[in-house]
């Protein structure tokens, strides 16, 4: 599972880096859900750092959080749960403004497995 984790994160980090994100806002839920990421509205993230819960959407305050995270089910639901705020809540929405915040729980996810 690890080795499908870190190819899930090469992938998106590409993706990311190479302004190849096309299809975002469907590719990305499939591959969670590939990966079995729950989407869970950021709760275990805000049970397990109820002091940062700025993190899920400051990418400032994620910065000084990331580190602490040393679980991947933590960070996959992460991603999971801000893909699916971004896509089918906010739903009008710059991309650009969150790529880093996701590259940074990407890298973050990628170190730990």
């Amino acid at each position: 599972m690890h080795n499908d984790i870190i190819s899930f994160c090469d992938k998106w980090l590409f993706l990311f880096d190479s302004d190849k994100v096309f299809d975002f806002e469907n590719d990305f839920g499939d591959d969670c859900e590939k990966m079995s990421f729950k989407m869970d509205l950021f709760n275990s993230f805000r049970d397990a750092f109820p002091d940062a819960t700025d993190a899920t959407w400051k990418t400032e305050e994620l910065e000084r959080v990331i580190n602490n995270i040393n679980n991947p089910a933590i960070l996959g639901s992460m991603l999971f749960s801000q893909w699916r705020s971004l896509t089918h809540w906010i739903m009008i929405y710059n991309l650009d403004d969150y790529i880093d915040w996701f590259k940074i729980v990407l890298t973050r996810l990628k170190e730990i497995c």
